[in-house]
C-alpha cells in the first residue's frame, strides 16, 4: 500500500468514529481489529456521545502509519468512575498502526487517561 492509501483509510477511520459509524470500521480494518475498536470506541461514546476528532498529524513509513490525535467529547456519562459532569475535554494519544490488503491490521493506541480524568475532576494534579 502506499502513503496515500494508508492516509485515505485512516482518515476514513476517524470519520466514522467521529460519526458513530461503527460498522464502517468494518471495511477499513481486520476484522479483529474492527471487533476491538467498536467494543473500545463504543464504550468512550457512551460517555461522550460526541467523540471525534480534532486534528491529527500523520507520518508513514513503509507500512507504518503513526498518528498524534487529539479527540473531544462532552462528558454525559459515567467515565472511569466519574460520574456525567457535562465537561467538554480532550483525549490526547498517539497510535502506531500497520496495513496490508487494502485494511489497517494492527493499532498500538497510546492515550492519557490520567490527563482525562484531571480535566473531569476525578483525579487532582498534585503537580500544579
Amino acid at each position: 500500500m502506499n502513503r496515500d492509501e494508508m492516509v485515505r483509510i485512516d482518515e476514513a477511520i476517524t470519520d466514522a468514529i467521529g460519526a458513530g459509524d461503527l460498522g464502517a470500521l468494518d471495511a477499513l480494518m481486520s476484522s479483529e481489529l474492527a471487533a476491538d475498536f467498536k467494543k473500545g470506541i463504543g464504550e468512550i461514546r457512551e460517555a461522550f456521545p460526541d467523540y471525534a476528532c480534532t486534528s491529527a498529524e500523520r507520518v508513514v513509513e513503509g507500512d507504518r502509519l503513526a498518528v498524534r490525535f487529539d479527540y473531544q467529547g462532552t462528558h454525559r456519562g459515567e467515565w472511569l468512575g466519574v460520574p456525567a459532569t457535562g465537561q467538554r475535554v480532550t483525549f490526547r494519544g498517539m497510535s502506531l498502526d500497520r496495513f496490508a490488503n487494502g485494511v489497517m491490521v494492527e493499532s498500538d493506541v497510546v492515550m492519557d487517561w490520567l490527563d482525562v480524568l484531571e480535566q473531569l475532576g476525578g483525579y487532582p494534579n498534585t503537580a500544579r
